[in-house]
């Protein structure tokens, strides 16, 4: 039977032929050495037709063939796709995370993975490099160089992430700005939102949860209803109604509530 050779008649590797003849073996056939084989190169465990030694390189199938995504023999301990080994660096173009050093691939790119040092976010494996960091996307209150560390739904303001103004909030340490009724937002001018007089800008103060202009301040109003009283057609401030005699072009102007349209006084 050709291989078989039950008497231990073939020396020095060879084989039977199965016809009581003795020869060297062929590319597949296991061996334990290079004079076994008829081509002379044992690799891999069988004699192969060359020495198939270069990196991803294997010959068990009898073939010199390259190594995909798997390990190489004694070599590497991943080969790529395109038959080199494995050790891609960060930002190099991968298929999976066998191909990078780090071992990950995100969105066909090797990343660094988190706990890792970094100089920018896209080097980790969830975009942000916080303090020369790879870490998770921060949130509320955790510190953030810029808003790409800062999870989507957060802003980076003074090294924290924050609620941005028109998200909900439940305190104002949480904003950017401040805490208005439930909901983040800037200081508010006349008519705006507020819960204090601390919520309103400057010279406005909060009355029913609104921002009102006082009377004798210099914020230009554009109606009474920004007014503590009324909104004065001349010059846009909010000034006191208008006694008996006083120049008035409305009567809603007028203490009494009376003007007169062809005189323009209060009377």
């Amino acid at each position: 039977m050709e291989g078989a050779d039950p008497r231990d008649e073939c020396e020095g590797g060879l084989s039977c032929d199965g016809q009581g003849a003795c020869f060297a073996k062929t590319a597949g056939q296991v061996c334990a050495s290079d004079n076994e084989c008829v081509s002379g190169f044992c690799t891999d465990g069988v004699c192969c037709p060359s020495r198939c030694g270069d990196t991803c390189r294997d010959c068990r199938s009898g073939t010199c063939a390259e190594v995909r995504n798997a390990p190489g023999p004694d070599t590497c301990s991943s080969c790529f796709g395109d038959a080199t080994c494995t050790g891609r660096d960060v930002l190099e173009e991968c298929a999976n995370g066998t191909e990078c050093s780090s071992g990950i691939c995100v969105d066909n790119t090797c990343r660094k993975r988190d706990g890792s040092t970094c100089a920018g976010n896209a080097e980790c494996e969830n975009d942000a490099c916080i303090g020369g960091s790879c870490t998770s996307p921060s949130g509320i209150l955790d510190p953030c160089d810029d808003s790409t560390d800062c999870q989507s739904n957060l802003a980076c303001s003074g090294g924290f992430c924050l609620v941005p103004d028109g998200a909900p909030c439940i305190t104002v340490t949480q904003c950017v700005n401040l805490c208005i009724l439930g909901s983040c937002a800037p200081m508010s001018g006349p008519l705006g939102g507020c819960e204090n007089s601390g919520d309103c800008i400057e010279d406005l103060f909060c009355t029913s949860d609104e921002c009102i202009i006082p009377t004798g301040s210099d914020v230009i109003c554009s109606s009474s209803a920004q007014c503590v009283v009324i909104c004065a057609p001349d010059g846009g401030r909010c000034s006191e109604l208008l006694g008996n005699n006083d120049f008035c072009t409305s009567s809603t102007q007028c203490l009494s509530g009376r003007c007169n349209p062809v005189l323009n006084f209060c009377f």
